[in-house]
């Protein structure tokens, strides 16, 4: 399953809206440094999907605000 993501870093709280079936705005409290805002939104996704961790991978936008991510399991 192939998700479309917005991200958000630096909140205060973490939040994460489904604005369609596969697009999703999610706000993290993790900084975008060395990878710890796209760790901190994996950790979240897997766990509102109820899937491991190991199965998020991120497809595009590793750098980016705007990134497609991959479920395997679903």
């Amino acid at each position: 399953m192939l998700l479309k993501i917005k991200m958000h870093t630096n909140s205060k709280k973490f939040s994460m809206v489904q604005k369609q079936f596969d697009v999703f705005e999610v706000w993290v409290k993790a900084e975008a440094t060395q990878g710890l805002a796209n760790q901190e939104m994996a950790e979240r996704i897997a766990d509102f999907f109820n899937v491991s961790f190991k199965n998020i991978r991120i497809i595009k936008g590793a750098r980016s605000p705007h990134k497609i991510i991959e479920i395997m399991g679903i």
